[in-house]
């Protein structure tokens, strides 16, 4: 089963995948003297490549994504000068980074990603009021996205929603072989009218491993990977309209 810091990464990973295509949005809460806005301050060095508003697991918070000309490890050193009484920091070797930052009633989590570049990295933060950060840390009651069903007998983990983006995120546990759980969503999902954009994968036996389906101007993307349990399974659904309507 997944942890909840590997659950924040693989949502912050695939809604950054997201926004890449999105509308630009539009953030109603407040941006300034924050600890987001703090990373592409001109000490920090970030630069401000995305944000929008979401809903995780129930609560409410900003998203933002930053590049920056550094590794995670410095990034994260100067945080902890930054926050040294009120945040707790994590390395992961010299690839990763994560911090949690508290603060002014404000719980900011961040996460720090080395891509191609060595030498440089992308930070994905999440800022939310200490409400609504106890609310996300909690797993959804159900499944909570109507636009797909849930696999019979699997157990929500993680749920997140960008609206004005269109973008949703599920992820979900069962005690079943991943197999068995791609061949109920290929089946269900061309049942219901989903067409696959790689023609050649409708006429081959093997079910890979991410499904990808359009549907007017859907777009529905579940990867179902073993979760290192016995024959247990780790679905993790996104789920976008294209066109803002």
């Amino acid at each position: 089963m997944k942890t909840p810091h590997q659950r924040l990464i693989i949502a912050a990973a695939c809604l950054f995948l997201s926004l890449c295509i999105a509308a630009q949005s539009r953030v109603f809460m407040r941006w300034r003297n924050t600890h987001l806005a703090a990373l592409t301050s001109e000490h920090m060095g970030g630069r401000l490549a995305h944000k929008t508003t979401v809903n995780i697991n129930g609560g409410s918070g900003i998203l933002a994504v930053a590049g920056f000309e550094a590794k995670p490890r410095s990034i994260l050193a100067k945080l902890k000068k930054q926050h040294k009484d009120a945040g707790s920091f994590f390395y992961g070797g010299s690839l990763m980074g994560y911090a949690i930052i508290k603060g002014d009633g404000m719980v900011t989590r961040i996460l720090l990603v080395t891509m191609q570049d060595i030498e440089k990295c992308v930070a994905f933060g999440i800022q939310q009021t200490e409400a609504d950060y106890m609310i996300s840390i909690k797993p959804p009651h159900k499944h909570l996205l109507k636009h797909v069903p849930a696999f019979p007998g699997s157990t929500p983990t993680f749920f997140m929603h960008a609206e004005e983006t269109n973008t949703r995120i599920a992820i979900s546990t069962v005690n079943t072989e991943p197999e068995i759980v791609r061949k109920f969503y290929d089946g269900t999902l061309k049942d219901k009218g989903w067409i696959s954009p790689f023609p050649t994968s409708d006429r081959t036996e093997v079910i890979p491993a991410t499904i990808i389906r359009l549907k007017g101007d859907d777009v529905c993307c579940i990867s179902v990977e073993d979760s290192g349990g016995q024959n247990g399974s780790t679905i993790t659904i996104l789920y976008k309209t294209l066109q803002v309507k």
